[in-house]
């Protein structure tokens, strides 16, 4: 969207892929009491995770810490909320 013209720079630079501010986020979930519900069906999916991956090596005191929160930034505004673009 950035390389179209469509959002600016400063806009793009905010959805970044390795990590995000805390102030960006816009909806944390806890899905604590899903974690080992989590690591199973990852484990199902052989071709995306293998057996030596990190997350299924976590131990069991640091695995909800780990995998049983997750963040979500808005990434699309519908018009619900003011903001000097339709992307938040």
């Amino acid at each position: 969207m950035f390389d179209a013209g469509i959002i600016s720079e400063e806009e793009f630079n905010r959805f970044n892929p390795i990590g995000s501010e805390h102030d960006d986020i816009d909806v944390e979930v806890d899905g604590t009491k899903y974690v080992e519900h989590k690591i199973k069906s990852m484990k199902a999916h052989r071709s995306q995770f293998k057996d030596d991956w990190w997350g299924f090596n976590i131990p069991d005191e640091f695995k909800e810490d780990f995998l049983g929160y997750e963040n979500y930034i808005l990434a699309f505004n519908r018009g619900d909320w003011s903001s000097p673009s339709e992307l938040v």
